[in-house]
């Protein structure tokens, strides 16, 4: 894992803040230098559409400052179980619903609204998550089904027009995440002890094995052993955020990646 050198006091959860809030300034900048005019507007102002070239740039740099709003808050829900009192959420297995869940059933389109070809549903964002998908992927997601025939599509063109509205919409909602980084940390923190606390072994509750000379070998472990919290799932940042970074941003992906890896390691030892 490669850590650049810094000055400790650029490093603040209150400098880091506001660098993000740099970063989005610059992303918003590409919709609002690139835009394409006469093709719709955002209710904010910028323009909707952009050229792939331009839209992958304001992906990596929206996806970046989501990266970094999210190390941040592990790092913080770390700082909050640390230094105050934390109480932890009831963490509950899932169970399996005793009794079949019925779907209401969808109406069907009216034909003339089919006609001008407008969704049904208004498009969502995303939700923002704190764990970051993992990469492995089952072997039969990976390989084509050879028994259907293969659809050769057209390559991507830089200069193709896309509607960059939901993508603005994540841009703009990174400003609302930043004010929310503390509230989510605690909140994080909450859920994550009482999932520790959940998972960890109480050698006071033997009742079960009172007619046994040994207790499991689980009551001998300690917190950190029993509990493992991988919210990152990757040592280094996303290569594809690296991809094209500047250098201010490099140097933060790595720094808030590594810090809330080692936060996150650390945390389940704060619940012993």
């Amino acid at each position: 894992m490669s850590t650049p050198d810094f000055n400790e006091d650029d490093y603040t959860p209150e400098r880091l803040k506001d660098r993000v809030g740099t970063y989005l300034t610059r992303a918003l900048k590409i919709t609002s230098g690139w835009g394409l005019q006469g093709r719709g507007q955002h209710k904010s102002g910028f323009f909707n559409h952009l050229c792939r070239f331009d839209a992958n740039r304001l992906d990596r740099l929206v996806r970046m400052a989501e990266h970094l709003v999210r190390c941040l808050i592990i790092w913080m829900a770390y700082r909050a179980c640390r230094d105050g009192e934390i109480t932890p959420h009831p963490h509950h297995l899932p169970v399996q619903p005793d009794h079949e869940i019925k779907r209401t059933p969808q109406e069907p389109v009216d034909f003339t609204f089919r006609l001008r070809g407008i969704p049904v549903y208004e498009p969502k964002l995303p939700p923002f998550c704190i764990s970051m998908p993992s990469n492995e992927q089952p072997l039969a997601a990976m390989s084509r089904d050879r028994s259907k025939p293969l659809i050769r599509r057209r390559r991507k063109r830089n200069d193709d027009v896309l509607d960059c509205s939901l993508l603005i919409e994540r841009a703009l909602r990174i400003e609302t995440l930043v004010g929310e980084i503390d509230a989510r940390a605690i909140r994080l923190a909450q859920h994550w002890k009482g999932r520790v606390m959940a998972a960890t072994p109480d050698p006071q509750l033997s009742l079960p094995f009172d007619d046994i000379d040994q207790q499991p070998d689980d009551t001998d472990k300690n917190v950190s052993e029993c509990v493992k919290l991988l919210p990152l799932k990757t040592a280094d940042p996303p290569p594809d955020l690296l991809e094209g970074a500047a250098e201010d941003e490099t140097n933060d992906l790595h720094a808030l990646h590594d810090v809330a890896l080692r936060t996150a390691d650390m945390f389940p030892a704060l619940c012993g």
